[in-house]
């Protein structure tokens, strides 16, 4: 058993973060971890696991045990194999050149026999469907393929408590299809499982507990079969309600009741859905136009012959499984890339680009410098961007220290001060909550440029983004309105293993569907 008594922390030189935590967890519980940015819940999963008191220093107050050991008198050595984690940002967990390196080397450090330790990675690796990448180098790898390895790293050595930051936060919807049945499987194997994350949706089947932290305390306690009466509650702390009751309600409320049977939604017989006719403007005058462009890295992946258009003052989706070189696209559109083969035609003077990790861009040791460096901001400017993104009681602060949501409020002001003719963002809601998406939403809908997102969020692609560019194995193979994609493309992207409203949508149309609950609409067909 795992169980935390009266724990309080505060990092240094600063205000509590946690706050008079107490709760236990039972072996067999797989727990979610839920709440606003800046809840607190990546520190507590760094205080189970013993490396906020052993490294960030900082005021500790309470017990941590696990199976009536305490944690802090344990030590990280003796830890090694009982508790693991995978961060919200893997590669910063990644200390090996290769990708089997990397799977087997806790193993080794513990001493695991040879035959014993490939096994163990290979199986990790296997299971999560990225056995083909064990030989590349991990600097090869995409943000989606480094959760991977991290996640199978963590697998491999099988520890008691498995800890988890937001796992799903980079990766493409047959990824996470593929995490979440993993840890249904894992849990035969380990004692307890805690995922941090703002989305329920995944593991509404696998998960049996909901523990919501806001401003470091615990506000709500319940199990998963209790989530539905307590739909507010999640409304109240940003947290993602499941779209199954958000379908649910939006239908009914045209007076139709839903069924759900053997995992589907079905409408009453005699009823169908209204196709989705919201299309997006033709704009034919391109700011960069590509030309059967190729971009080959050393281990023959990469881009191959992309011809595509992208149009001035347009919002793109870019869009693709973990791997398939969208990152490496946004670089030859920033210009950070020279293609190896094609021609690029691009009328960008000005590109901005918002990193998947936005830490890598930081210069600078607080977050005023960073805002300021290299610009010439007239009187006001600064303040107005610090009040506008939230960040006026972090302007002394290093960018370093910021929480994951922080640091992309600060990339993304950042971006749009620097009056770019062309912005690309990189995965710029990857473990967001309902709050921040809705502020990043209403900050791009002031940019009137060319926008190119990178993505797998479902809460932005359709709706607010209704353009996509898609590619498959380095290849182009859609470009123009979402809602015009065939059943088949949906299919291959993969969004309806995460969106429900997109399944429940391909069961009726063949085209134009809807992406979000609210842009359903029934009607009665014969």
């Amino acid at each position: 058993m795992l169980s935390l008594q009266s724990v309080s922390y505060s990092y240094p030189k600063k205000t509590q973060v946690l706050s008079d935590i107490s709760f236990s967890i039972r072996p067999g519980e797989f727990l979610v971890l839920a709440g606003p940015n800046g809840s607190g819940k990546s520190t507590l999963i760094k205080s189970i696991l013993g490396v906020t008191q052993a490294y960030n220093g900082g005021d500790f107050v309470g017990s941590i045990k696990l199976d009536d050991k305490d944690i802090l008198s344990m030590g990280l050595i003796h830890l090694a194999g009982e508790i693991g984690v995978v961060l919200q940002e893997p590669d910063s967990q990644i200390t090996n050149l290769t990708v089997l390196e990397e799977v087997t080397f806790a193993l080794g450090n513990l001493l695991y026999p040879r035959n014993e330790l490939l096994e163990r990675g290979l199986n990790s690796l296997h299971m999560l469907n990225i056995n083909h990448l064990r030989t590349r180098s991990v600097d090869t790898l995409s943000g989606g393929q480094l959760q991977l390895l991290a996640i199978a790293s963590l697998l491999a050595l099988r520890p008691k408590v498995l800890l988890f930051d937001e796992p799903l936060a980079h990766l493409d919807p047959h990824g996470i299809k593929i995490v979440v049945k993993t840890l249904e499987i894992l849990r035969k194997y380990v004692d307890i499982i805690i995922v941090a994350s703002h989305w329920l949706d995944p593991f509404m089947e696998v998960a049996t507990r909901l523990l919501v932290l806001d401003r470091g305390r615990v506000e709500l306690d319940i199990s998963m079969d209790q989530l539905k009466e307590y739909s507010n509650e999640l409304d109240k702390y940003h947290i993602e309600r499941p779209q199954l009751y958000s379908i649910e309600e939006h239908v009914r409320s045209q007076g139709v009741q839903l069924e759900f049977t053997d995992g589907k939604l079905v409408l009453p017989p005699n009823h169908c859905l209204k196709p989705d006719t919201s299309n997006y403007r033709l704009n034919n005058n391109y700011s960069v136009i590509f030309e059967r462009v190729s971009y080959i890295y050393s281990e023959g992946n990469g881009l191959f012959d992309i011809s595509a258009g992208f149009s001035t003052r347009t919002r793109y989706a870019l869009v693709g499984h973990n791997g398939s070189g969208k990152t490496t696209l946004a670089r030859l559109l920033a210009g950070l890339r020279k293609p190896t083969s094609g021609k690029i035609e691009s009328k960008i003077r000005r590109p901005a680009l918002m990193l998947q990790k936005p830490s890598l861009g930081f210069i600078t040791t607080s977050v005023e410098q960073e805002l300021t460096h290299g610009q010439n901001f007239e009187s006001g400017k600064l303040t107005r961007l610090l009040t506008e993104f939230d960040l006026e009681r972090y302007r002394y602060q290093s960018p370093f220290e910021l929480s994951g949501g922080e640091q992309r409020r600060l990339a993304l002001a950042l971006a749009l001060s620097c009056n770019a003719d062309l912005l690309i963002l990189d995965e710029p809601t990857a473990g967001l909550d309902s709050l921040q998406v809705n502020f990043l939403k209403d900050c791009l809908g002031k940019y009137t440029e060319t926008l190119v997102t990178i993505t797998h969020d479902y809460r932005i692609i359709g709706n607010y983004i209704k353009k996509i560019c898609m590619l498959g194995a380095g290849k182009l193979l859609y470009m123009g309105d979402f809602c015009m994609l065939g059943r088949e493309l949906v299919d291959k992207l993969g969004l309806i293993e995460s969106n429900l409203t997109l399944r429940l949508a391909v069961q009726y149309l063949n085209s134009q569907f809807p992406t979000e609950p609210k842009a359903l609409e029934v009607q009665k067909c014969n």
